[in-house]
């Protein structure tokens, strides 16, 4: 079993069982999936899969979660930037990775905005909240992408996340857990 699928699986045999209480409200593990689906189905249909690297920052959120679930259902690689890290670090992290999009909360778009202009391999600056000038909303960026699970089959050995780790140096240093192997 790889990453994406334990959600799947989770919301086969408890469907409205609560997966997740975040800010005081509950998401079954049905509503989680079929956020997760049409993320990983809006990736697919966009060519966007193994060998591609999307980027998530973002505080701890249902959105966040979700994101990382559907980037995983889409064999794309996770590159889950530490909310916490300063402007010197979070620019060495996406040069360092690539990614060919960025989802970030509403509260990190403000932050982006400055270095914009430095990262021309992102594509697409997706809010997983509001959308603003230049950065799309994710309702309208995953408008019509299916809430169903995507019918895409992710190789164990595929890379789940491009992990960055503190480093002796004073820049993060990077990692790759595989799809299955941290189960």
């Amino acid at each position: 079993m790889v990453i994406g699928e334990i959600l799947t699986v989770n919301a086969m045999k408890f469907p409205r069982k609560i997966a997740l209480i975040m800010e005081g409200e509950g998401h079954t593990y049905e509503q989680m999936n079929a956020g997760c689906n049409r993320l990983a189905n809006a990736l697919i249909q966009r060519g966007i899969g193994e060998g591609s690297r999307i980027a998530v920052l973002e505080k701890t959120s249902a959105q966040a979660i979700q994101a990382i679930f559907g980037i995983a259902k889409s064999g794309a690689t996770l590159v889950m930037v530490n909310n916490l890290l300063r402007l010197r670090e979070l620019e060495f992290i996406l040069h360092d990775s690539e990614p060919s999009l960025l989802f970030l909360g509403e509260d990190f778009i403000d932050t982006v905005a400055p270095m914009r202009g430095k990262l021309p391999f992102i594509h697409e600056f997706i809010s997983l909240g509001q959308g603003r000038p230049g950065v799309t909303s994710f309702r309208q960026w995953a408008d019509g992408a299916s809430s169903a699970n995507p019918d895409k089959k992710v190789r164990e050995d595929a890379i789940f996340n491009l992990l960055y780790t503190a480093d002796t140096t004073g820049l993060p240093d990077e990692q790759y857990p595989h799809s299955a192997g941290i189960l």
